[in-house]
């Protein structure tokens, strides 16, 4: 009796750990510096005002330690992954220098959406 249907089978396993493996490996990186990545945000003050949100439009793109973004918020970001959300704070005085926002602490709900 032939055994012609092992391998046949011996290469769906070997595709599908192969396949497996990927979706883990893809899964478990994080956010590193030089890394560009995509970003969901809702930046609110102490008061809950919100004073700007990505949600439902574009994620903000930028890449770590480029000095795109505030080095807080840059900092945050670090070490996330991807579907991972977290609350990042900018104190008051370590923010913007002028405009509105000069002075005032930071609150930043993010979700870390893709990394490249």
């Amino acid at each position: 009796m032939e055994k012609w249907y092992v391998i046949p089978i011996v290469i769906l396993l070997i595709l599908a750990s192969t396949y497996i493996g990927y979706k883990v490996i893809t899964m478990e990186k994080t956010a590193q510096d030089s890394d560009t990545v995509d970003v969901h945000y809702t930046g609110s003050l102490e008061d809950g005002t919100i004073f700007d949100s990505s949600v439902g439009k574009t994620p903000l793109r930028f890449t770590l330690g480029s000095g795109q973004v505030l080095e807080h918020f840059n900092d945050g970001i670090i070490g996330m992954k991807v579907g991972e959300t977290k609350e990042i704070i900018i104190p008051a005085g370590e923010g913007y220098n002028a405009g509105p926002l000069a002075g005032k602490k930071m609150i930043f709900e993010v979700e870390l959406v893709k990394i490249y």
